[in-house]
């Protein structure tokens, strides 16, 4: 990022080596900032709420090590920032509501986008995640509405609560296979969201994941997932396929997961499923099930008697018979 250096305000000392927690919190007269390469760490909501604040400039060989939590939160004008490749780690909420940045790239070296962390951001276009993350927490690109695709490298192994909860404008997303864990509504209300592929390591599909995904026209669940969780597809109307691994092991379809998927017509359940919770496909165009296992093994499924309230299904076909209901 090239500068103009007349117009930037040496607002931190030649040689500091810290920002205080809080130093320029609420400061309105700050615009263009320079950082000096002495500084080792940035204190917790060091500018927040700098609602004039444009451009940071970090120094060449720059020393800096951490950006603390909050330390850029609610400045809304922010349009370039240089994080530079010494930082190992970034706090949750560091970037939350800078919803004039349009692009970041995260250094090599950083393991963790901590909770929060560019939460509406809702100008953020594209990201650059490295390899060395691990681990995308809680809400960290939560409401990024304008976010429109993003790749996530190999080596990541948990995508967080709401991580991508909002984002609005995605319409792809490529998750790598070393995936393991997707939490609770991790992609809920993604609504351009048309394609994504589970990786093969997952093995619960947590609540609300997909939820409102409402372009997703179809999904194929690896063998790998054991269960489904509640209202796991709620919402996606649109979706009209939903495929099962040969060799399933899944054993749990809970408590409205498919409510509301208009377009799903049919659905082929594997013999594996031996739990098939409340309300399951309510408000959802199902009027078929095939279950690969027998009638007495769906009936044990569904002992509970209320799966099917609030659906058009008329009848079973199982491995040696059918169910009309």
């Amino acid at each position: 990022m090239s500068i103009e250096k007349n117009k930037y305000q040496q607002i931190v000392p030649i040689g500091a080596l810290d920002i205080e927690a809080y130093q320029f919190k609420d400061n309105c007269d700050i615009t263009h900032v320079i950082i000096p390469n002495s500084v080792v760490s940035i204190g917790r909501g060091a500018f927040e709420n700098c609602k004039k604040l444009v451009v940071v400039f970090f120094e060449e060989g720059s020393q800096l090590k951490h950006i603390d939590e909050g330390v850029f939160y609610g400045c809304v004008n922010l349009k370039n920032i240089n994080i530079p490749n010494s930082v190992t780690s970034i706090g949750g909420e560091a970037f939350s509501e800078c919803s004039s940045l349009v692009s970041i790239a995260i250094p090599e070296g950083v393991s963790r986008i901590e909770h929060l962390a560019f939460n509406r951001c809702s100008g953020l276009e594209s990201i650059s995640i490295p390899s060395s993350v691990i681990s995308i927490d809680h809400g960290a690109f939560s409401e990024c509405s304008s976010l429109v695709s993003v790749t996530i490298p190999e080596g990541v192994c948990s995508i967080g609560p709401l991580a991508f909860n909002g984002c609005l404008g995605m319409k792809s997303i490529s998750l790598p296979n070393s995936i393991t864990s997707i939490a609770v509504g991790a992609f809920n209300a993604c609504m351009n969201l048309t394609n994504i592929t589970i990786p093969e390591k997952v093995s619960v599909i947590k609540g609300l994941v997909f939820s409102y995904c409402s372009k997703l026209e179809s999904i194929t669940i690896p063998k790998s997932v054991t269960s489904i969780e509640r209202w796991t597809f709620q919402g996606c109307r649109n979706l009209a396929s939903v495929i099962f691994e040969k060799g399933s092991q899944l054993k749990l379809i809970a408590t409205r997961a498919f409510n509301g998927c208009e377009n799903l017509k049919n659905i082929t359940i594997p013999a594996s499923v031996t739990n098939i919770g409340y309300n399951v496909f309510d408000v959802s165009g199902v009027t078929q099930i095939k279950y690969e296992g027998t009638v007495e093994a769906f009936n044990n499924a569904v002992e509970h008697g209320k799966w099917n309230e609030g659906s058009n299904i008329k009848r079973v076909i199982c491995s040696d018979g059918e169910i009309i209901l």
